[in-house]
């Protein structure tokens, strides 16, 4: 339905990815995780102070440790822990593995298998491996889910560990917080709602927030900085929050439209269900308060610093292809060439669609001002 004279209000449906998170310079990628998890498990292979000596010979002692999804051997002669202080990234610590041969990790899961070579050579989504991996257990030995689903319920307590442990306060935000706020807060203009009468001017309605991050940044963002004009405004914590009985996190994937995904219905066996993240919505009432969004009037939608990738595919369908979804603006990254962040955005959103000649009416076109700032310790 078209707007016109009568229908000039327009909601702004912001979904904020962990983009928002990194552009605050907060270290919460998975490949943070991964090299805090490595990092810390190296230490704690030393706090154990078990060491084991070569068989061939005594002068090569070595320390073990092992968890639930990974053991480590590393030379008792060579490597310390004041060399693990100085590993500052994931690629420090994979550097030194394939480089020195000095410690290895040997997996005992084929999840952290499958995670571990991936982060090797590239950004990891440990989300979508899981994904991968569920669907090859498919008409094999039953112990081989119930093992998969243990492993990843590990790997998603020691992800909230990890992001409860990175402290940050309304200081953080202090250089760019009126640059964040103002690309929030921002008006619609009618150039960029496909039929909006060009004659009119459009109002802005309520800001809705849904926020897939974890941790509260967002929260603190809009709600401690005061600004002119202050808007009204919604944050839905869509996959919850750190810590939070009532919210719990949710970790999983939710592409159920995935060819293979009625393959997994017809097995008739709960246990694919478990992290299947429309399962996991169900536990409160975050996902039918956004239903209640899209049927409350037209919106545009902002894409500020999430994927888009196909672990959340079903929402994101539900919301690019809404009759009151009325166009998608992108926010992107500053690369060396500004479109390659948008236009990967584009393809990532056009997979979410059902009719790409749909698409092209919603998606705004490049505007080198949609940048999203970057705060730079």
């Amino acid at each position: 339905m078209a707007i016109n004279k009568g229908q000039n209000t327009v909601n702004k449906l912001i979904i904020v990815g962990n983009g928002f998170d990194l552009a605050l310079d907060l270290k919460t990628s998975y490949n943070d995780f991964l090299f805090w998890y490595l990092k810390s498990s190296l230490e704690q292979s030393f706090k154990s102070n078990i060491q084991k000596y070569n068989h061939d010979t005594l002068l090569s002692r070595y320390h073990f440790y092992e968890n639930e999804l990974f053991k480590i051997f590393s030379n008792a002669n060579y490597v310390s822990d004041q060399l693990i202080d100085t590993f500052n990234s994931l690629t420090d610590i994979l550097d030194f593995i394939n480089n020195k041969k000095q410690y290895s990790i040997e997996p005992n899961s084929f999840l952290f298998k499958e995670i571990y070579e991936r982060c090797i050579n590239s950004w990891v989504d440990i989300e979508s491996i899981y994904y991968e991996l569920l669907k090859t257990c498919i008409g094999k030995n039953k112990n081989e889910i119930s093992k998969l689903n243990l492993d990843f319920n590990f790997l998603k307590i020691k992800l909230e560990e990890y992001l409860t442990s990175i402290k940050f306060d309304n200081t953080h935000f202090e250089a760019k917080k009126n640059d964040f706020v103002s690309q929030f807060f921002d008006g619609i203009s009618n150039e960029e709602i496909f039929d909006a009468d060009k004659d009119k001017f459009i109002s802005m309605g309520s800001t809705y927030f849904l926020n897939f991050n974890y941790t509260n940044a967002l929260s603190i963002l809009v709600e401690n900085f005061n600004f002119k004009n202050r808007m009204e405004y919604e944050i839905n914590h869509i996959h919850g929050k750190l810590k939070s009985e009532s919210h719990p996190i949710i970790f999983g994937f939710g592409d159920e439209m995935d060819i293979d995904y009625k393959k997994i219905e017809d097995l008739k066996d709960n246990r694919y269900f478990e992290n299947i993240k429309s399962f996991k919505y169900m536990k409160n009432g975050n996902y039918r308060a956004l239903m209640r969004f899209l049927y409350s009037g037209n919106y545009q939608v902002c894409v500020y610093g999430h994927s888009c990738g196909l672990s959340d595919r079903v929402m994101l369908n539900e919301i690019f292809e809404h009759d009151n979804c009325k166009s998608i603006k992108i926010y992107f990254y500053e690369y060396e060439n500004d479109e390659n962040d948008f236009t990967d955005k584009t393809m990532e959103i056009s997979r979410h669609f059902n009719s790409n000649k749909l698409m092209r009416k919603k998606i705004v076109e490049f505007n080198s001002e949609n940048r999203i700032p970057q705060i730079k310790n």
